[in-house]
């Protein structure tokens, strides 16, 4: 039986290609989405760590604890910036998800298409082979019962 050749194979390659590029562009900026998290939090811990450290013995000087204020401002700042530019992100994101999930689709439709088109082909040749082995079948036996009816009138007479 011959080998199932889908002729949309390299359209079927292209549109696996661009899912691919889609896909690592959608890695890319959940990289990024998860560093600016990351980030949030770490800010986030510090800002917490000198706000619980405020009470301790080395902020018994005023400078101190007005330069912990000061920078507590700032870490909230930070964090509140980052979270913008992490809404932004996860803006990107999305359209890069939409984009991969478009490009997924045509991919699928085309492999569900091979298979139905294979298993297709694969049937078609199975009852070609069928009706072969019958055909061979069928004259074999009446190549053979030529020959016994050959073979039976020699002999009566």
């Amino acid at each position: 039986m011959r080998r199932f050749l889908f002729k949309l194979e390299r359209l079927l390659e292209i549109r696996k290609f661009r899912e691919h590029e889609w896909e690592l562009k959608l890695a890319e900026i959940t990289g990024r989405c998860v560093r600016i998290e990351q980030l949030i939090r770490e800010l986030s811990d510090e800002k917490m760590r000198i706000f619980l450290d405020r009470g301790t013995e080395a902020f018994k000087d005023l400078n101190r604890l007005a330069l912990a204020s000061l920078y507590m401002q700032r870490l909230s700042v930070k964090i509140n910036d980052e979270k913008i530019k992490l809404e932004e992100e996860e803006l990107k994101r999305r359209g890069v998800q939409e984009g991969y999930m478009e490009a997924s689709r045509a991919r699928k439709s085309l492999d569900k298409l091979k298979e139905k088109r294979g298993a297709e082909y694969y049937r078609e040749q199975e009852a070609a082979d069928i009706k072969a082995v019958d055909e061979i079948n069928t004259a074999t036996f009446i190549r053979n019962r030529k020959y016994s009816d050959a073979v039976g009138k020699e002999g009566k007479v």
